[in-house]
């Protein structure tokens, strides 16, 4: 099986804001799933997902508003 990494940053680094999955946004925030389904529940109830699996942008812009945005930590290689 072929595993895809996904790119959620863009050249600058920045995140990009577009509709996400549930496990995207737990893959960014580098959370399980239930995490990130009780912290939009509990700090962002009004983020809805419409009849589909992605959250709109506009919810998507509400979880980072009342979640902050997520550190992006890179590790170096060892020489």
């Amino acid at each position: 099986m072929k595993v895809v990494k996904r790119n959620y940053y863009d050249d600058q680094g920045n995140l990009l804001i577009k509709p996400y999955r549930l496990k995207d946004l737990a893959e960014i925030y580098g959370v399980c799933n239930r995490t990130m389904k009780k912290w939009i529940k509990n700090a962002a109830p009004q983020a809805k997902r419409n009849r589909s699996q992605f959250y709109p942008i506009a919810a998507v812009a509400n979880i980072l508003e009342a979640l902050g945005l997520p550190q992006r930590i890179e590790t170096k290689k060892a020489a």
